[in-house]
């Protein structure tokens, strides 16, 4: 008979890849790898509320570590991009939560986090977004595919070195 403790239902898995993965517990992020081993701790900077990333990251987010081993945390329906430095996770951005992306595919492109599509205020979005670096806002990318997908959230997709696929998803009805 499996027994549970309260506190292993206060931990949620954010990220894995073949190697380790991205567990959150209480105020920490531990990096572990695949035999449960954590091999590096990270805390939050003391500005971020803790009840307000925790609440970022039990809804919707997109989180990984690059190459670095540094963590990236992004807001699928805000602006909201959280990176590591040292052993402290830090907001990075110069955005505010706008909630304009919920339902939107956020990727990984090269050294680019991008979003596609998502909705907000009563409509849906089919631009790209990507992370500049230098301003630290989201800016629109300029595209010019053969076909540009509808305006959609909540939808499947899927990527490769050279296209992006989008299937099923939700419309927002224009009257």
């Amino acid at each position: 008979v499996p027994y549970f403790f309260y506190a292993q239902l206060q931990a949620q898995v954010l990220w894995n890849d073949n190697e380790s993965f991205l567990l959150h517990k209480k105020n920490t992020v531990e990096l572990r790898n695949l035999d449960n081993k954590v091999l590096r701790t990270f805390t939050f900077d003391s500005l971020i509320k803790s009840a307000n990333i925790k609440s970022e990251l039990t809804k919707n987010h997109f989180a990984f570590v690059d190459k670095n081993k540094l963590v990236h945390i992004v807001s699928i329906g805000s602006g909201m991009y959280y990176k590591s430095e040292g052993d402290t996770i830090y907001r990075i951005d110069n955005s505010f939560d706008h909630k304009i992306t919920n339902g939107a595919y956020v990727f990984a492109r090269n050294d680019t986090v991008c979003k596609f599509g998502g909705d907000g205020y009563w409509s849906n979005s089919n631009m790209i977004t990507y992370f500049d670096k230098e301003t630290k806002e989201w800016e629109f990318y300029l595209t010019n595919p053969p076909v540009i997908p509808t305006s959609i959230s909540a939808f499947g997709s899927a990527i490769t070195k050279d296209n992006f696929y989008v299937y099923g998803g939700s419309l927002v009805d224009p009257f």
